[in-house]
């Protein structure tokens, strides 16, 4: 039985190991931390950093919807609100706001005055843009649109979080029941058969 014992020790360290050396961490396909622009988090840096930090996250993006939000709640005008939120949020003006604001109040068209976007942001922004346009273009209120979006951002958010929790879940469940599962065997099931053979 001891020998039993320690075999099956033996095979639940060797197992845990091959796992561990197999499988690094980049196969759990966790999120990664967020990514803020310099503006939004008060501080510089280098260069580096900031073409590391130039998408924004779900959570961002949802505050940056909620201060268009107060600031439409102020009375404030869409080229003014874009100023505004753009020097609280984004101060080195990399989502481009204070370049769109410019360009609406020398009567460029809606389309072409989004055009100042950063590429690489454009397309993060375009459901912002498309929930401003009726503002813009007919004089509705823009808030119930705004409210909506981040409501279904946070949302998606929410439903992508339980997803990763459900992969990870799984992946630390199957090492575990790899590791588990001969030691069962070698101290469960044989010495059961044994026994049952020992008495026949």
């Amino acid at each position: 039985m001891r020998v039993m014992v320690l075999l099956s020790a033996g095979i639940t360290v060797a197992m845990a190991m091959v796992w561990s050396v197999a499988v690094p961490p980049s196969v759990m396909n966790l999120p990664r931390g967020r990514k803020r622009l310099r503006g939004a988090s008060g501080h510089g840096g280098g260069r580096e950093e900031s073409d590391a930090q130039t998408v924004l996250s779900s959570s961002d993006f949802v505050l940056l919807v909620r201060l268009f939000i107060v600031a439409f709640r102020q009375g404030a005008s869409i080229p003014l609100c874009l100023v505004h939120v753009s020097e609280v949020f984004d101060r080195d003006d990399e989502l481009g706001l204070r370049g769109v604001a410019a360009a609406l109040n020398r009567g460029v068209p809606w389309a072409a005055a989004w055009s100042m976007i950063p590429q690489r942001h454009l397309g993060c922004l375009r459901s912002l843009m498309d929930a401003l346009e009726s503002s813009w273009t007919q004089g509705a209120s823009p808030i119930a649109g705004l409210e909506s979006l981040a409501r279904s951002r946070l949302e998606q958010e929410e439903t992508n979080v339980e997803v990763v929790a459900t992969q990870l879940g799984v992946r630390l469940l199957l090492p575990t029941g790899l590791c588990f599962l001969p030691a069962f065997i070698l101290i469960g099931v044989i010495p059961s058969v044994a026994s049952f053979a020992g008495i026949g």
